[in-house]
């Protein structure tokens, strides 16, 4: 499909997709919910995009290259050859973008800042035709009623920085932060929800351990902990330079990819094992992929949100303990504002004969994704404090995926599904039953 019969189709199918998907409430503020109950205030129903992926132009009015600028110029580097240089043209076509948010009655954008397009080198110059865009754009949003929620670091790390050595320079914590105070500066009189970093377990592993992702490195152990605490580090200090540099309050946090299981019931031992499986320290396997440890989420939240490494991912990366200074601890566990949690699917396990977690299989009948992965409910919201539901008692940020459109049929099917998996989801919550929470 062209970009414009995208566009097209999103202000015709895509919007009757969503109003059958979520019955008798439609698409406008504030939603109201089947019982006649709604959406809380202050709940934002959004939609988000990565600058690389949605830009295109990324050279555009003097912005710098990214290692996904090189990545995608080697051949087969995607497998329909797709690239960055047109993507979504949100670039020239925000305006038109807008519209479709309005109409489908978003309230909330979360987008990203291209790094090298406001920092060509990564660091130093500020490219100001760069940032001019996300002045416009953030005007732009505010002027319709869609609040802004800006990621700084998603994916685009500049290549100049990692022709310095990237993550593994001992600088790099430093450079993410000094770029986070320079967007805080200049747009934080009008952006109030921040993220330092999108995905650091999806960046670091498929980019660093995987290779399968720019910058396609395979490293050793002992310098694949010393880029992921350098990154680490340099969200903590991130958080402290967007606090710093802020003109009025705001609140921050980042995004994981929640890799979380469910429990086949509610019994103890399977929510006992559902949590031992979401926060362990171990390789997860993705079909295609080879098994990577640093996807695995403990290794990320526990030193955001309790500061310290987890007992187990030691034991698998004894290297990281030269890495635990308390000073650095202290950084990276800076209090948050929010949990930001990307969802895509979530597999069932019970507890075994010796209480560790084995899969289950899903039903024959399990709505998928574009991407053949289940649609499940991924979160458990509840009373009981964890790495998740314990900040401030707020609600995690879930997202869910739809793929570049290929057919029309198929897109409203995933819009569809996501829809209806997002209303199982938040509707215990929004009609007054929460659920019991894991992990």
């Amino acid at each position: 499909m062209s970009l414009l019969d995208r566009r097209q189709f999103l202000r015709r199918a895509g919007i009757a997709a969503l109003a059958a998907a979520l019955p008798k409430y439609g698409l406008s503020l504030p939603f109201a919910a089947p019982g006649g109950s709604s959406f809380p205030a202050g709940f934002f129903w959004g939609a988000s995009t990565a600058a690389a992926q949605s830009e295109g132009s990324p050279l555009a009015d003097g912005g710098g290259e990214s290692i996904w600028d090189v990545f995608l110029r080697t051949p087969k580097a995607t497998a329909d050859r797709s690239n960055n240089l047109l993507a979504d043209d949100e670039y020239h076509r925000w305006p038109e973008d807008l519209k479709l948010m309005q109409q489908i009655g978003l309230n909330a954008y979360r987008f990203s800042v291209s790094w090298p397009r406001v920092l060509p080198e990564g660091a130093g110059r500020v490219n100001a035709k760069g940032l001019d865009y996300y002045d416009r754009l953030i005007d732009a949003l505010l002027a319709a009623k869609i609040t802004p929620f800006l990621t700084a670091y998603h994916f685009d790390y500049p290549e100049a920085l990692q022709k310095q050595g990237g993550w593994l320079n001992p600088d790099s914590s430093q450079w993410l932060a000094d770029y986070a105070h320079m967007l805080s500066t200049h747009l934080s009189d009008r952006v109030a929800h921040w993220l330092t970093i999108n995905e650091p377990n999806i960046l670091w592993g498929f980019g660093s351990e995987a290779g399968t992702m720019p910058p396609q490195q395979k490293l050793a152990n002992a310098e694949l902990v010393l880029g992921a605490h350098n990154i680490l580090l340099g969200h903590g200090k991130s958080v402290q330079a967007i606090r710093a540099g802020a003109k009025r309050p705001v609140e921050v946090s980042l995004a994981f990819a929640g890799l979380f299981s469910l429990p086949a019931s509610d019994g103890p031992a399977d929510v006992a094992a559902a949590r031992t499986a979401s926060l362990r320290v171990k390789k997860t396997k993705i079909p295609k992929f080879p098994p990577m440890t640093m996807l695995s989420t403990g290794w990320w939240l526990d030193p955001v949100y309790l500061g310290r490494y987890p007992e187990d991912g030691l034991k698998l990366f004894p290297d990281a303990d030269k890495l635990v200074k308390p000073e650095d601890m202290k950084t990276i566990n800076q209090p948050l504002d929010f949990c930001g949690v990307n969802l895509y699917s979530a597999p069932t396990v019970k507890a075994g004969a010796d209480g560790q977690p084995e899969s289950v299989p899903d039903p024959p009948n399990t709505p998928r994704s574009h991407y053949g992965w289940g649609l499940h409910r991924t979160f458990y919201i509840g009373h009981q404090s964890s790495s998740l539901s314990a900040t401030r008692n707020r609600l995690p940020l879930p997202r869910t995926d739809c793929p570049t459109m290929t057919s029309q049929r198929a897109t409203a099917r995933c819009m569809t599904q996501n829809a209806r998996h997002f209303w199982m989801l938040i509707s215990p919550h929004s009609v007054g039953h929460p659920e019991r929470a894991c992990p």
